[in-house]
């Protein structure tokens, strides 16, 4: 085989490392998010706030793939370890050629090793390097935004300057030099490429312009790639990379679509991104030299064979180059359609259901046993109502998994979907009518439809739902499609979305977790992200809710709180419990954990006996903070902003589409997107004039008439004003507020002292804990 067709050999696997990892080596977007620099370049479609949060899971799926059995080992991924600790090694000398050039910035020699040592590291697969990446570097990071400030240097620059280096960069020649270990000849290619698209661009391209001035001689680059090559040694380079490559492309390559007319065969690029024709035009120009198994078996002319059926496993394999040769660079399970049915199995047979569909691939539940149940079941309507609601709109899709490339994916073709939903909207309409018989006044709750893959052999599971499928679960008035796998479960609101969706939920090593904090985990640690038509989504205008599986029962402990792991820190995000699970809502995706959050305070000694544990809890939760150097403030009078924000925290009810609207709450400041989002639901109200003042103290009869609004967001309340007769200054409460606070007082969240109400009195900071204690609880 000639060497140009090992060279492009190589680039069908390991091309797409520089896809994939967000353009390792030659651009870092996802870097570059880690780093703290808000720049987003490599791909148009995907949100910088999403660079970061992608390429930790893409680096996590990568090293997934060396867990594959032995009969597709990865060959060369045994000297990973050895480079690693080859890169952690390192010395300033070996990057003293190019340190110098960073003085300008003050960066020192040692602060440019440990940047290239962390990039490098995770270049090799080194989530936990990605995660500390920011913090590792941020004395050098500071001193390149000082530095950076001095050059007059546009978002539009960068991205401008990536994406020549990306037209002009010669992917297939790099990496194929690294096969046949001419890393002299892959440094060329690369500087060479780096310093002419800097010269063409340096006068129109305030970016280039300054790399310019840098002055940095290409002797010195190539100096420091020597050093680095002799450090580590080239044979465990080029191994560990075609390594890396082999695992990236088995994580990002798929199979196109089989038809019954057509059987081939064929390699495809998962997800669009800036090299996907390059990658997707050399597959195609090099489909001959890939060996084709099905089922263990070779298949000569690249084509399922016509005496397959049902779901085949398939692997590619390189059947050519010392390096590659054998190395499968696909692994995965194809759906044979046969002659009725463009989807997995097919439909038909089963027995009939309570709705009057079919049971389709023993994926509907049985309906006729749930109604049995209901029917017979001696509980209160409303819990037997629930149980059978629960069954009857659970999907058991584990049969419709599919083991690419290291995840479990499930996709249901739009056929099947429209006759799940139409079986499920039948028998929750029979059911509803059922539970009306009973009570003529039942108010049943509204239909939402979980997709069941139970406990897959992956980390990552992919539920794919077409556009078609939404619309038909709109139409049939679902209102969420709950993902439930692993014990973990995604919910998400129909309304919200309005494309084609991929959810996305990963079980991450708990080091995620352990390496940025001590708190006692309570939990695994979970990554969610969802996408709509490829692109990664930031906020959601409709909070999705999340559930995260509780380890040895702990769910009793008042101490928990999901927290979220961001810029290697946890942010404590409070949380409810519910059966064996830890539930939150949330506006926006990334990494999560449940943990214990024991908070103390110095001050709380004279309050300890009625608020001690409240505010524990509160604390605990993020829903109340201390005042600094361990004090609580016990005594400190609230504030009416302060109380808006420990309310909103307390019921979740965050907004990211609510507006502030008065004048004395500066959009800038704590207080407003909490104020803002109270205002918006008509939890509180202004002082007029398009005031809020939210620096005065709060009375007992606002926070009561604020709880109650709220609490009506969130369930059915029902309050009668002669409630408030208990108390002998019940004339004293304020008559446009004594409905509301009838509902918080008959739902015991305030009562009174001494048969008082005090409406007009101030409430106190452990006073206010009590309360949202109460709520929560």
């Amino acid at each position: 085989m000639k060497l140009r067709k090992k060279i492009a050999l190589t680039t069908v696997a390991a091309g797409m490392v520089l896809s994939t990892i967000s353009g390792i080596p030659l651009s870092s977007k996802g870097l570059q998010e880690a780093l703290g620099v808000p720049t987003a370049y490599a791909a148009s479609d995907i949100q910088v706030k999403d660079a970061l949060a992608i390429l930790k899971t893409k680096l996590t799926e990568i090293n997934g793939q060396f867990g594959i059995n032995s009969d597709y080992a990865i060959k060369g991924a045994d000297t990973l370890p050895t480079v690693k600790e080859k890169i952690n090694s390192l010395t300033t000398e070996i990057v003293a050629p190019v340190a110098k050039y960073y003085e300008k910035a003050n960066i020192t020699d040692a602060e440019a090793l440990k940047m290239l040592q962390s990039i490098a590291l995770i270049a090799f697969g080194n989530v936990a390097s990605l995660d500390n990446l920011k913090e590792d570097n941020q004395a050098a990071i500071d001193k390149l935004r000082d530095y950076a400030k001095l050059e007059t240097v546009s978002k539009d620059d960068v991205i401008n300057f990536a994406k020549e280096v990306q037209k002009s960069t010669n992917v297939k020649k790099i990496l194929g030099f690294i096969e046949i270990k001419e890393f002299d000849l892959a440094k060329d290619e690369i500087v060479n490429t780096l310093v002419a698209v800097i010269n063409n661009q340096a006068s129109s391209n305030p970016f280039a312009t300054s790399l310019k001035n840098l002055n940095i001689n290409v002797e010195d680059l190539n100096d420091v790639f020597t050093n680095v090559v002799s450090h580590v040694g080239s044979e465990n380079l080029q191994q560990s990379i075609i390594a890396m490559a082999i695992a990236t492309a088995r994580n990002e390559l798929t199979t196109a679509p089989i038809t019954t007319a057509d059987k081939t065969l064929k390699l495809v690029v998962k997800e669009n991104n800036e090299w996907s024709s390059q990658i997707n035009a050399l597959i195609a120009d090099y489909a001959d030299v890939l060996v084709w198994e099905v089922n263990g078996t070779k298949v000569s002319d690249g084509k399922i064979p016509s005496t397959a059926t049902g779901t085949v496993k398939v692997v590619a394999k390189i059947g050519v180059s010392k390096q590659l040769k054998d190395q499968a660079i696909y692994i995965g399970n194809v759906t044979v359609p046969s002659s009725e049915t463009d989807g997995p199995g097919g439909i038909g047979g089963g027995s009939s259901t309570g709705g009057g569909a079919v049971v389709i691939d023993n994926v509907l539940p049985k309906f006729d046993d749930i109604f049995a149940s209901f029917k017979t079941s001696k509980d209160a309507l409303n819990v037997k109502f629930a149980a059978a609601l629960a069954k009857l709109s659970t999907l058991n899709v584990s049969s419709l998994i599919v083991v690419e490339n290291g995840k479990s994916v499930v996709s249901i073709s739009d056929e099947k979907a429209a006759a799940y939903i139409k079986a499920i909207k039948e028998a929750y309409d029979k059911l509803v009518k059922q539970a009306k018989e009973l009570d003529p006044n039942f108010k049943a709750p509204a239909l939402s439809i979980t997709l069941d893959l139970g406990t897959t052999k992956t980390a990552t599971a992919d539920v794919k739902l077409s556009k078609k499928l939404l619309e038909l679960a709109s139409e049939a008035q679902v209102s969420h499609i709950r993902v439930l796998v692993n014990g973990a479960v995604f919910s998400l609101p129909v309304a919200e979305f309005k494309g084609n969706v991929v959810v996305s939920i990963t079980k991450e090593n708990d080091s995620v977790a352990t390496n940025v904090t001590k708190l006692p985990l309570a939990s695994g640690v979970y990554s969610f992200i969802i996408t709509v038509d490829g692109k990664a989504v930031e906020q959601f205008n409709n909070k999705v809710e999340l559930q995260i599986p509780l380890l040895n029962a702990t769910g009793a402990n008042e101490f928990l709180t999901i927290a979220k792991i961001v810029d290697g820190k946890l942010q404590i995000l409070g949380g409810k419990v519910q059966g064996n699970s830890f539930k939150k809502s949330r506006n926006s995706l990334s990494s999560y954990v449940v943990v214990e959050n024991k908070v103390s305070f110095n001050d709380v000694e004279s309050v300890e006996a009625w608020a001690g544990k409240q505010i524990q809890v509160a604390a605990a939760k993020g829903i109340i903070e201390g005042k600094g150097e361990g004090n609580f403030d016990p005594r400190a009078k609230v504030t009416r902003a302060e109380f808006a924000k420990m309310l909103i925290k307390a019921l979740e009810l965050e907004s990211t589409t609510a507006k502030n609207e008065f004048s004395d709450v500066a959009d800038t400041s704590w207080a407003a997107e909490y104020v803002a989002a109270a205002s918006s639901l008509g939890i509180i109200n202004g002082v007029g004039n398009g005031k809020f003042d939210p620096n005065a103290e709060i009375t007992r009869a606002q926070m009561a008439a604020m709880i109650s609004r709220a609490l009506k967001l969130t369930k059915t309340t029902e309050a009668d004003d002669s409630v408030l007769n208990t108390f002998t200054d019940a004339d004293a409460i304020p008559a446009s507020l004594k409905s509301d606070i009838s509902v918080a007082v008959s739902e015991g969240l305030i009562i009174g002292s001494n048969g008082k109400f005090n409406p007009n009195g101030s409430a106190t900071r452990a006073e206010a804990a009590v309360v949202i204690y109460r709520v929560v609880k």
